[in-house]
């Protein structure tokens, strides 16, 4: 299913080129549906066929954006159990949670960290992997795509 979602998207993204207003929401919505896809597969993919317990890592604009398609909408997904971020902003929350220094984590106390970028996650990844070790579980949200960005709606 995602192979088929991963094609579509690719004939829709192709860094440096302008598209019309129509193709621009034409690729959101087809990110959108990739997104909320994956989202939905790690609400049953835990331990006993429940949702995955995550670290999101990433506390600006891109998770305010995932935070508003999945909690804000009731999207059924994976436990998201706190918010990373190098440079927390107390003002924000995602998945009604202030993000927190990366520090703080413990990687046994959830299933996997998940990287919210569509631009940065190799710098995000590296980063992790500096704080958490080479055995941390790490999700690329947008594993398999092209580079982003992606547009949103």
């Amino acid at each position: 299913m995602a192979h088929h979602w991963i094609n579509r998207i690719r004939r829709y993204v192709y860094k440096g080129l302008t598209y019309s207003r129509s193709q621009n929401v034409a690729a959101a919505l087809l990110a959108e549906v990739y997104v909320s896809q994956r989202w939905r597969e790690w609400g049953v993919c835990g331990q006993d066929g429940g949702p995955l317990r995550l670290a999101v890592f990433g506390g600006g604009d891109h998770s305010a954006w995932l935070s508003m398609l999945t909690h804000d909408r009731g999207l059924p997904g994976p436990e998201v159990c706190m918010v990373l971020d190098d440079r927390p902003d107390p003002e924000r929350t995602f998945w009604g949670q202030h993000p927190v220094k990366p520090e703080t984590l413990n990687p046994r106390d959830v299933d996997a960290v998940l990287i919210s970028s569509d631009t940065a996650a190799d710098r995000m990844k590296a980063r992790c992997l500096a704080l958490y070790g080479p055995d941390a579980h790490l999700l690329d949200l947008y594993e398999g795509l092209p580079e982003g960005p992606y547009p949103k709606l």
